[in-house]
């Protein structure tokens, strides 16, 4: 009997272990989620690891295409998924586990363009805005009236918004200023060179992390536990500083 007993209690710790080790899934999303070819980094994936460690749940993190990592947050159990915005539409497909940052949009320009003054987005429309096309600035734009050629012109890339804007050949840029400082590291860019014009809080969105609708009540509470904890003890924050730190272009 005891030896029964015994086998009894091993098979149920084995399956609540199991149950607690979960699979993250995301994207590569620069800075925010960031990948050496071998390894996930970046400022979400440390602040969801740093969570998970907090609350001691083991995982395992997969990157794909963001359809892909979607669907399996939507299908199947103990999975979890960052970074992702929480709309009224997903509200109810999962189970959200707590802010993980913010992408705060402003219009930028070159420090030297001392005539360019914003006081509300519609000002902007004085001046040509260099943007990605079909992007969500681009979209953004459209639906504020802007009109093409006329008050933005289109790249394939935020990299040539960037450098059409260092070169002289537009007024603004639309940029997270988190995603900025990376992408002035990445394409060696003096950041000393560019400056806010006015910050768009009806562009600024939160990142959050969210499981699937089959995972456990109390694992998800411990790791939203893990987020609390981690942003009142200053990690949280320390993680967010040591990405937010000046990119220098000799780096």
């Amino acid at each position: 009997m005891r030896k029964m007993g015994l086998t009894i209690c091993f098979f149920l710790w084995a399956s609540v272990a199991a149950a607690e080790e979960i699979t993250i899934v995301t994207e590569i999303l620069p800075p925010w989620q960031t990948s050496d070819g071998r390894t996930v980094s970046g400022i979400a994936t440390e602040i969801v690891e740093a969570a998970l460690r907090e609350a001691d749940i083991e995982f395992h993190i997969e990157v794909y295409p963001w359809t892909r990592a979607y669907r399996m947050a939507l299908e199947k159990p103990n999975v979890l998924i960052y970074s992702i915005i929480r709309t009224t539409e997903r509200e109810g497909l999962f189970k959200w586990a707590g802010v993980i940052g913010s992408v705060k949009e402003h219009f930028f320009h070159l420090v030297d363009r001392e005539d360019i003054r914003l006081a509300t987005v519609q000002d902007a429309k004085k001046y040509l805005t260099i943007i990605p096309r079909d992007d969500f600035r681009h979209q953004f734009l459209v639906s504020r009236g802007f009109k093409e050629k006329r008050a933005f012109h289109l790249v394939n890339q935020q990299e040539q918004a960037l450098r059409m804007l260092y070169a002289g050949r537009g007024d603004l840029v639309l940029d997270d200023e988190l995603t900025l400082a990376y992408e002035l590291r990445q394409f060696k860019l003096d950041p000393s060179k560019i400056k806010t014009a006015i910050y768009i809080p009806e562009m600024s969105v939160d990142f959050e992390m969210a499981f699937s609708r089959q995972t456990a009540d109390n694992l998800v509470a411990r790791v939203r536990a893990g987020l609390e904890t981690i942003k009142a003890n200053g990690l949280y924050h320390e993680i967010i500083k040591w990405h937010d730190l000046a990119p220098s272009p000799d780096d």
